[in-house]
């Protein structure tokens, strides 16, 4: 191990200002600010700036490419299925005025009758196909995208940073992931392709109309045209309401998962009675959010709809006016066909007006989700990174500076050199920047300044995936999947078979227990193994490790929940693996690393000491201190 170069200073000063990070925290009920009226809170809640609708939509654009026939064939059946039925009104309008003409003989006008009523059983044979198809293919088509859109966010999210989960509540996410993609759903069925159907439909039922009578057609839709800009108007305010809505739901999801995987805690301390108050605040103002909402809904369902009884009472009065003083220019049929024809349109608007708050709700998912794809990964991956043919496991700090914040430096110069085979132990007060090196061995941070090296490879410059897949980590609180045991274990490897998972698990002490479950090693455990011991997860934990075979191994306090005498076979096989691979114990219990090649001391983000057990105890500095305390305690 090398020391700091001579003259290095030793007390920490402030490094550089962080970069800006490219994370935006989503608010949560509690930040928001209840002494604020109802609208500035819904502001505050969706956030002050609006994205354009190609942007917003800008997600779906590779699923559709992908899908592109599918997307047709559901347009086109789903054209059939409104269209179609157009053929019966058209009909209506024939026979009505075939019947009330005297130069019609009864022979003639039965003839008509017959022709369009077989074109309107014709018509409804189409329309049950094409009702058929359009459900069946927009179903599997809304499948494909979510599935699709799923993916890719999960992908995402793993590639982000560790600032980003320690901004986020586990739950929260999980609502982006599932609840969210089944919105944006929506967006595709009811948004996209019912307006393309509907578009079409109106468009045709308008050519219809100007053919049969100019003048009454550009009455109705002059009016329509008031109910298209109330839906212009309204669908912005709509979407960003219900992103508020949203993100407050995502939060409280967020808020509820953390309550339940620390329900130990709550019942220990008798705070079901505080966590159920904070969550009721919480509630109530998402209740308050979903009203506010539902006004603004009512207003623009009561605009519309008038908007479309007016066009139809507009059509009635100058139509009947036409029909009555120049029949020669509007049939008693053709008004009927107007009358019919616009409760078609009717339909259309109350499809809209219906799903314009799922539709709102798809389009403030895919805001949201828009979100989620803008962070970048952080630490910044670099494309097509190194692969060293073979890792050692020789790691170097080179004039490290390193903050979470740039106002709370961690490490400040530092400087560390840990040779390839070596057993080394962290140790040092809490707060002195131990796991910080570890995180940054990990990769989880980059520093500010200066590099960590591996085997003299800049980590930056590695494949942060191949580098990891080399690399193994125990940590004192150990991640447990909801699955069995032996997929637990695993889970460090690909491919490895069930001999292989035992032999880990012998080295790690674990078979032993293992063996003793109803199960063995199909045993499922709990959320975060809640049915196991501290120990026996720790125990788990450090089979995954050894099953990796890593060349750089990292203990962060992995014994700490483990009795004397498995904590002794433990060490047995960390000690059977020195000088095959680089091994790193952080520590507080210094019983634990007496057989350590060397100790180093970490204070205030320096290394301030560092040698053998002995001859740290005997140097009479802080690590002789601590000794000492732990040894009276």
């Amino acid at each position: 191990m090398q020391m700091p170069a001579p003259g290095a200073r030793w007390y920490c000063r402030r490094p550089p200002a962080l970069p800006p990070t490219s994370v935006r925290a989503v608010l949560e009920p509690s930040m928001v600010d209840l002494s604020l009226p109802i609208s500035e809170r819904m502001k505050t809640a969706a956030g002050r700036r609006n994205r354009p609708l190609l942007s917003v939509l800008a997600p779906l654009g590779p699923p559709l490419r992908r899908n592109w026939p599918r997307v047709i064939l559901t347009i086109i059946a789903g054209l059939g299925k409104f269209m179609l039925p157009l053929v019966v009104g058209y009909a209506a309008k024939v026979v009505i005025d075939a019947l009330s003409a005297a130069h019609l003989s009864s022979d003639e006008q039965t003839q008509i009758l017959m022709t369009w009523i077989g074109w309107s059983a014709a018509a409804m044979v189409g329309c049950a196909v094409a009702t058929y198809f359009r459900a069946s293919w927009g179903q599997k088509l809304s499948a494909r995208i979510q599935h699709a859109l799923r993916r890719r966010l999960f992908y995402h999210l793993q590639r982000l940073g560790m600032e980003f989960f320690g901004k986020h509540h586990a739950g929260a996410l999980g609502s982006r992931v599932s609840s969210d993609i089944q919105h944006v759903a929506m967006v595709i069925d009811r948004g996209l392709i019912m307006f393309i159907m509907d578009f079409a439909t109106i468009a045709l039922i308008a050519v219809i109309l100007a053919y049969t009578n100019l003048i009454l057609t550009i009455v109705a839709f002059s009016v329509l045209a008031l109910s298209a800009a109330s839906v212009a108007y309204y669908a912005p305010k709509l979407r960003r309401q219900r992103k508020a809505v949203q993100e407050t739901q995502s939060a409280i999801t967020g808020r509820a998962a953390e309550t339940f995987a620390g329900i130990s805690l709550v019942k220990a301390y008798a705070g079901e009675a505080s966590t159920g108050r904070a969550f009721s605040d919480h509630s109530m103002v998402l209740r308050e959010m979903q009203e506010y909402t539902s006004r603004l809904q009512g207003r623009f369902n009561s605009v519309s709809l008038t908007l479309v009884m007016a066009a139809q009472m507009a059509v009635l009065a100058v139509g009947g006016w036409l029909a009555i003083h120049h029949p020669d220019t509007l049939s008693i049929g053709a008004l009927v066909l107007f009358l019919t024809y616009l409760r078609w349109v009717e339909g259309s608007v109350q499809r809209v007006v219906d799903g314009m708050i799922q539709v709102q709700d798809g389009m403030a998912a895919l805001d949201r989700l828009g979100d989620m794809l803008a962070l970048h990964p952080d630490p910044v991956e670099r494309p097509n990174g190194d692969k060293p043919e073979q890792l050692r496991g020789d790691v170097r700090f080179q004039d490290v500076n390193f903050a979470y914040q740039p106002e709370v430096p961690i490490l400040c110069n530092f400087n560390l050199h840990l040779e390839s085979g070596k057993t080394y132990a962290l140790v040092g007060p809490s707060g002195g920047g131990k796991s910080s090196l570890c995180k940054l061995m990990l990769r989880f941070h980059d520093p500010q300044l200066g590099k960590v090296t591996l085997d003299g490879h800049d980590l930056r410059e590695l494949d942060p995936n191949w580098f990891r897949s080399r690399v193994a980590v125990v940590l004192q609180d150990p991640v447990m999947f909801s699955t069995t045991i032996e997929e637990n274990i695993a889970f460090a490897a690909d491919g490895v078979g069930h001999e292989h998972v035992e032999h880990a698990a012998r080295l790690a002490q674990a078979h032993e227990f293992i063996m003793s479950l109803p199960e063995g090693y199909q045993t499922r455990l709990g959320e975060r193994g809640v049915n196991l011991s501290g120990g026996q997860r720790q125990r788990i934990a450090l089979a995954r490790a050894l099953l990796r075979d890593p060349c750089l191994l990292i203990l962060d306090e992995a014994t700490s929940a483990l009795d004397s005498v498995t904590e002794h076979a433990i060490q047995k096989v960390i000690d059977s693996l020195r000088g095959s691979r680089t091994i790193i114990i952080i520590a507080h219990r210094l019983s634990t690393v007496k057989n350590v090649d060397e100790i180093v001391v970490v204070e205030r983000g320096q290394v301030t000491e560092l040698g053998s057990y002995a001859a740290l105890v005997k140097g009479g500095g802080t690590f002789a201190r601590l000794v000492h305390e732990q040894t009276l305690g």
